[in-house]
């Protein structure tokens, strides 16, 4: 057989977990409380 056979399939596809979340999706106004307490939780982490 002459030539070069590729026998794998490549897929590779980039999407954003945000944009597979309804814009009226109830965890849209969890996540800025989330972040927050993340942000005031972080010299704990840091302190670890």
């Amino acid at each position: 057989m002459r030539g070069r056979v590729s026998r794998e399939v490549t897929m590779l596809g980039w999407i954003d977990p945000g944009e597979l979340i309804l814009a009226n999706y109830p965890i849209r106004r969890i996540r800025p409380l989330a972040e927050a307490a993340l942000r005031d939780l972080e010299p704990t982490f840091e302190s670890m």
